[in-house]
């Protein structure tokens, strides 16, 4: 695989122990895709990672409200105002959650990004999810789709990219069919060339990861394997003969 052009970007999403198999909340393939994360960051001069970051008894967490994983609730201030009912219009103010496991739990072994990955000295990481009274799916939003996440810096992510004069983000991690659907959703209104790579990612269900795709493919983000990205950015190189 050839070197990214210049204006390109990797943004490696929660890659992270606690997502991985053995995890407080494991995605199955979590720990096969690092190498592939790997051989993209190696191939760009600019990279990006995020990090779910989360304090004990976050407001996202099952055992924060002595609930059952996976159950659907409606939070307004960390508070669960109402279950979730499909017939049931959604409270004012409130907001959709499901409640998972713990984990990302700020400061854990689990919390770091894999100890496999090779992260430069100089790349910049975004934690995201460290307010306990709302989750953080995208890298650009946090739950809410108002209060967004930022660098130490101050900047957001969008703001880093233009000041970076980054136009394209070749984006993977964890998991495809929640955080890195989300941020490439929304960084591809924020203005962005987003690029989902495949077998850089996964999902947390084969169905989740057939509505992401689609989800992708309707806002025009470019779907691949990572052995199609040197054929996209040079096409010239791999034209056929005449």
């Amino acid at each position: 695989m050839k070197t990214f052009p210049p204006h390109v970007a990797f943004l490696g999403i929660d890659s992270q122990l606690t997502f991985c198999e053995d995890g407080g909340l494991a995605v199955s393939g979590g720990h096969q895709i690092m190498p592939k994360l790997n051989e993209l960051r190696s191939k760009s001069t600019k990279g990006y990672w995020t990090q779910d970051w989360h304090p004990v008894g976050h407001s996202s967490f099952a055992s924060t409200h002595g609930r059952e994983p996976f159950t659907k609730v409606w939070l307004e201030n960390g508070q669960i105002v109402a279950d979730y009912d499909d017939n049931a219009e959604a409270p004012k103010n409130a907001v959709l959650q499901i409640l998972w496991p713990d984990h990302g739990i700020q400061g854990t072994e689990e919390a770091a990004l894999h100890p496999i990955l090779h992260v430069p000295s100089d790349d910049m990481i975004l934690r995201k999810g460290n307010n306990p009274n709302i989750d953080s799916y995208s890298c650009v939003f946090e739950n809410d789709k108002k209060t967004q996440p930022r660098f130490e810096n101050g900047m957001t992510l969008p703001e880093q990219l233009r000041e970076d004069g980054i136009t394209t983000v070749v984006m993977g991690g964890l998991a495809l069919d929640v955080c890195v659907r989300d941020g490439a959703l929304d960084l591809k209104k924020e203005g962005f060339d987003v690029i989902v790579v495949l077998d850089a990612s996964a999902a947390i269900s084969s169905e989740g990861k057939m509505a992401a795709i689609k989800d992708f493919l309707n806002a025009g983000i470019y779907v691949c394997y990572s052995d199609e990205l040197d054929a996209y950015f040079h096409p010239s190189q791999h034209a056929p003969a005449p």
